[in-house]
């Protein structure tokens, strides 16, 4: 199997000064516009504002997790910018050990890898709103550092064609505490190459944090938002006197410098735009600017916003091809597997352990060749368009994501005597599901066949005689792969009869919504196009009458006892078709809108 190894080219972009005043520019009050006026107060809540990690990614950068960062970190583990990297209780920190280095808060994905996981080819940043970019950071040294766009996942590969934006250039100040800083990236003091509304939408965000060696840098959030304030106002100060700002976040305390040299008014009111501060607690500080004398404190939460989190429909929640055999892909022993080869392998506790040196059995440019040949379920094969999602859920070791170094694996299957062999599936560390939508125009085309055209898609494999197989890396670094697969699904997409209830389970973040409506839709970018109607068993049916009366309900049929909450939804007068189910939550500080990750079939 031939290896793809992409060589990096460093984009060429063009600078714009950046003016380095902190923050912020004026903005009118708006109806988020929340008083403190005693330190001994309650908390104070304030509505988060809109940001595009949290809104569309569903996953804000707040650094609490590594994937936040892992992408393209050291350019896939081909060199060494970055040292000491860590994503520990809620920041990313780094040492810089050159003067070049960089990192990707949105990546565009792999090229010419498989289309998942929250990259910007899925899910691009829309250029039109969301436009200024907020960094809690430190760092050691003064340094200038660059943020960077591009348009697609050429950006990485420097292939023709692809266009970027320009870059900025920021100061960043050397503290021992963190500062907030702000970059309006629709209104830039001099316009070099590509201004970010230039195009509709970004699929790459890229920050180069300095230009100095040596250099300790530290990340406790980013967030890109609309740019529209959300005000914390507070009262009871000096009028006409300037102030800064703090926030302390964390256990040990870390200290975030928001906004200094902050006027009061003439009644003493001081108003701080929250939009660019993560969604957590903190304990706030008031001091006299350029001191550190407090002279007002208090606790203030920057509202989560609520999340629904749908199970049905999801990319697993239809039937699974070997689960539906009787024999399913849970690693629960040997008979999942009838070969493997090139690795060595165990099942432990219901998940299969293997174990690849780098160069075993080594391919056409020196890579490790494992291959896991799954069962087939009761002697069944299986028609390969029935099925639309590729689910596998597995652990990578390693100190970062490197598919360029072999941390990725390939989807293949057998029809009509050839093999069919599938691009990359990048890999991440640690535990992760990846989902492959198999019905996608690119994903589903094979990269490469033995005996046959390699130019058919996934949806053409009509006939039930395909099996399967998965190689899981193709391993050419320095060091022994340990991977663990708990469980491998090949999912169909769910469906129900026009006119029938669907079922729709569904958990949100909150228990107390003041609002929760459900809606059904063909297109991801109009997400309340038809509100979902809810069935009602016997309308007016009310209790039954009598002592030895029971009402037996008709919405037994294919019963399922599902885990979370549900909600009944009436097919009756939908149109034959594919769509997705979306929640507009409202907590009564926040409106959101979540989408499930996969649509349901209405079928004749």
């Amino acid at each position: 199997m031939k290896f793809f190894k992409l060589s990096l080219v460093f984009v060429f972009a063009l600078l714009l000064i950046f003016n380095t005043t902190e923050l912020y520019a004026s903005y009118s009050l708006t109806e988020s516009n929340i008083s403190a006026t005693q330190n001994d107060n309650p908390p104070v809540v304030i509505p988060a504002g809109n940001d595009y990690a949290t809104d569309v990614l569903k996953d804000p950068w707040d650094m609490n997790e590594f994937h936040d960062i892992d992408k393209w970190l050291n350019n896939a583990g081909t060199t060494n910018e970055l040292l000491n990297i860590q994503v520990s209780d809620g920041v990313f920190s780094a040492k810089t050990e050159g003067t070049y280095s960089e990192f990707y808060p949105l990546f565009p994905g792999y090229k010419p890898g498989l289309l998942h996981g929250k990259i910007g080819a899925l899910y691009p940043i829309d250029s039109s709103q969301y436009q200024c970019l907020f960094l809690a950071e430190k760092i050691d040294k003064n340094a200038i550092y660059q943020i960077f766009y591009g348009s697609n996942r050429n950006f990485i590969s420097g292939i023709d064609p692809y266009t970027s934006g320009f870059a900025q250039h920021l100061n960043a100040y050397a503290s021992s505490s963190y500062r907030l800083y702000k970059v309006d990236l629709k209104n830039p003091p001099t316009t070099e190459n590509l201004k970010w509304t230039d195009l509709p939408e970004w699929q790459v965000l890229k920050i180069n944090p300095t230009w100095n060696a040596n250099t300790n840098l530290s990340y406790d959030w980013i967030r890109l938002t609309d740019c529209n304030p959300v005000y914390f106002s507070i009262s009871g100060l000096t009028p006409n006197t300037q102030y800064d700002f703090w926030v302390g976040l964390g256990s040990p305390e870390r200290l975030v410098l928001i906004q200094s040299g902050v006027s009061s008014d003439g009644n003493g009111g001081l108003q701080i735009d929250t939009q660019g501060m993560e969604e957590t607690e903190y304990t706030y500080y008031v001091k006299t600017a350029g001191t550190s004398n407090v002279v007002k404190s208090g606790q203030l939460i920057i509202n989560k916003k609520p999340e629904v989190e749908f199970y049905h429909p999801s990319p697993t929640s239809g039937e699974d091809f070997a689960t539906a055999a009787g024999a399913p892909w849970d690693m629960s022993g040997p008979e999942d597997v009838w070969d493997t080869r090139c690795s060595t392998y165990q099942f432990i506790d219901g998940i299969l352990h293997v174990y690849t040196d780098p160069h075993q059995c080594a391919g056409g440019v020196g890579e490790a060749e494992p291959k896991i040949f799954l069962s087939f379920p009761n002697n069944q094969l299986a028609a390969p368009a029935d099925y639309r999602y590729l689910n596998i859920r597995m652990y990578q070791n390693g100190p970062y994501s490197a598919p360029e170094e072999g941390m990725a694996g390939r989807w293949m299957w057998r029809s009509n005597g050839c093999t069919y062999v599938s691009r990359e599936i990048s890999l991440e560390i640690g535990w992760h599901t990846y989902t492959i939508d198999l019905y996608d125009p690119y994903n589903g085309v094979p990269v490469d066949s033995d005996y046959c055209s390699a130019n058919t898609h996934w949806l053409n494999f009509t006939e039930p005689n395909a099996n399967f197989r998965f190689d899981p890396n193709e391993n050419v670094m320095d060091f022994h792969f340990h991977q663990q697969i708990d469980w491998i699904k090949l999912n169909k997409m769910e469906s129900v009869k026009s006119g029938e209830v669907y079922t729709i389970e569904y958990n949100s973040s909150e228990e107390d919504l003041q609002s929760l409506v459900f809606y059904y839709t063909d297109n991801l970018d109009e997400p309340k196009k038809n509100q979902a109607q809810e069935f009602n068993l016997i309308p007016g049916s009310g209790d039954p009458v009598g002592p030895y009366f029971v009402y037996l309900p008709t919405l037994l049929k294919n019963y399922v006892n599902y885990e979370y909450p549900t909600y009944q939804w009436d097919t009756s007068g939908v149109n034959l078709g594919e769509y997705y189910i979306c929640a507009v939550a409202n907590d009564g500080y926040n409106e959101s809108v979540s989408c499930s990750a996969a649509p349901v079939k209405i079928i004749p």
